[in-house]
């Protein structure tokens, strides 16, 4: 079985199946939440990645969200739905950043290992006619010129960063 095949399978194929991961994943990621002893207790962080990941699913806004929650909750044993704001409130803090770089590295150590050929590229582009090549070097940096640089596994055309 090819790793794309394998992913497919362990993640994304069918939606009772992709459902049931993002269950298992949100039940096996360590968190760690502070609790305030004062004031309204905060909505489990559990719960919040459950919502997030549930809107990435279904390409929803955060008020769609919402609504498919109340339909998914005792599925996704969700003790509270998250209001639409607070959704939208946590997804900017720097506090869900990390969590999503925690979670993202998470999820890739549950991954087989393999093998892989990655080609690097550093390619410079714009709307223009002429080629990055052709262009003086002190032109570019005035002009509407991009620079990208990029990891490309070869043998699917994954790109890796």
């Amino acid at each position: 079985m090819t790793a794309c095949a394998f992913y497919s399978n362990w993640l994304v194929q069918e939606l009772h199946l992709t459902m049931q991961r993002i269950r298992d994943l949100a039940d096996a990621f360590p968190f760690y939440q502070r609790r305030k002893d004062t004031g309204r207790p905060p909505v489990s962080e559990r719960d919040l990645m459950v919502c997030y990941l549930v809107r990435q699913m279904f390409n929803a806004t955060f008020r769609q969200t919402q609504g498919l929650l109340n339909y998914l909750a005792e599925y996704f044993n969700i003790r509270s739905i998250p209001d639409h704001t607070v959704l939208s409130r946590h997804n900017r803090s720097q506090r869900w950043l990390r969590i999503w770089q925690h979670f993202h590295e998470f999820v890739m150590t549950m991954l087989p290992k393999r093998k892989a050929v990655v080609a690097t590229d550093a390619t410079g582009f714009s709307g223009r006619k002429r080629p990055w090549r052709e262009w003086p070097h002190a032109a570019k940096a005035n002009q509407d010129w991009v620079k990208m640089h990029a990891a490309i596994e070869t043998d699917y055309f994954y790109i890796l960063t």
